[in-house]
């Protein structure tokens, strides 16, 4: 990301922003966060692939079904 952000990196639960995203609902943002460059720099991040995959199921999970489309 522009401000120096790695995608990849989980919180303490192990969710990366585009889960917490997709998991609210939050369309716009996880649109954003997929068409980002996705760089991993470290074993402990999750590459987009995973992390899209994650993304999915939490919103599924929340009934946010239009973000999974």
């Amino acid at each position: 990301m522009s401000a120096g952000a790695s995608l990849g990196y989980g919180d303490t639960s192990g969710h990366c922003p585009l889960v917490h995203a997709a998991r609210h609902g939050h369309l716009p943002v996880v649109s954003y966060l997929l068409a980002s460059d996705w760089v991993v720099t470290s074993p402990e991040q999750v590459e987009l692939t995973e992390a899209a995959q994650q993304a999915i199921v939490a919103a599924t999970a929340q009934a946010h079904t239009y973000v999974s489309h």
